[in-house]
């Protein structure tokens, strides 16, 4: 063999060695990357599944609350002066029977900070009584004080985030209205039985013969379920005022209280949005 043939086998022993090591490296990288990969995509399918587990049981705490916005706050304010100053406006301002039994729990949000009136946070016993109590919220319309649902910090976002958008549907003459994270639209050209999604993701399409109460937990964030009512007194829920004014419910723990943003800003660009027809 001469000096050519010599180097031309040592190249080619070469080129074979080194793709015979680059293809058992791949191998045995594949090897322990594939296990990884399945491990990764495992989590991830358990960090959806406690997401919404936590989407749910965000709303269920804060299901049965109320927030109420501007009630004058005094520096020897007690739990008693508190819970009459809420009975006042529950059955005065509201229009709506209340006791101290309806009531689980009152409490105002946040810190003090100077002269700023915190919000008033309530949770009711009943779920029922809550909605008795959002319905008729139009009677607070041209008043000081305003009451709106406990909203978790995430959907407070989103219904700030859909303003631009309501505004720009109504002033196109739509009845729009912001329900829990996600824009309502009520078209008379839809039929009594019909219900559908349409016109962005985040809109839900009703037909306006259909009476909006508070629905149930959302299968997703971006789907909503509605209740048309042909007959009040058969549906479990008392006939809404005509100043009435429906969402979704909430619910706190006294735990969870730190969750709830004491910027009353927040909650007041929605309201100014969600009166009722």
């Amino acid at each position: 063999m001469d000096r050519e043939e010599m180097k031309s086998f040592m190249d080619d022993f070469k080129s074979a060695l080194l793709k015979e090591v680059k293809d058992e490296i791949k191998t045995n990288v594949k090897s322990q990357i594939i296990p990884v990969v399945r491990k990764i995509s495992e989590v991830e399918k358990k960090v959806i599944e406690h997401d919404k587990k936590f989407e749910t049981y965000d709303y269920e705490r804060r299901k049965r609350n109320i927030l109420i916005f501007r009630v004058p706050e005094s520096d020897n304010e007690t739990f008693k002066s508190l819970e009459e100053n809420v009975l006042n406006i529950f059955n005065q301002m509201l229009q709506v029977k209340c006791n101290t039994e309806e009531i689980d729990y009152i409490v105002r949000v946040g810190r003090k900070n100077g002269d700023k009136v915190r919000p008033i946070l309530v949770r009711m016993v009943a779920y029922r009584k809550k909605l008795e109590l959002l319905r008729n919220r139009g009677y607070l319309k041209g008043k000081t004080v305003s009451i709106d649902e406990d909203y978790s910090p995430e959907v407070r976002q989103k219904r700030k985030a859909l303003l631009p958008e309501l505004k720009a549907l109504r002033s196109q003459g739509m009845k729009a209205q912001i329900r829990q994270d996600r824009i309502v639209i009520r078209d008379a050209n839809m039929g009594s039985d019909q219900s559908q999604q349409s016109g962005g993701q985040n809109y839900d399409w009703v037909s306006r013969n259909k009476r909006l109460l508070s629905p149930g937990v959302p299968e997703s964030p971006n789907t909503k379920k509605f209740m048309q009512v042909s007959n009040p007194g058969n549906s479990g829920i008392s006939s809404p005022s005509p100043m009435r004014a429906a969402g979704t419910g909430s619910s706190s723990s006294l735990l969870d209280l730190t969750l709830v943003n004491t910027e009353e800003v927040e909650y007041q660009d929605v309201n100014m949005f969600e009166e009722a027809e």
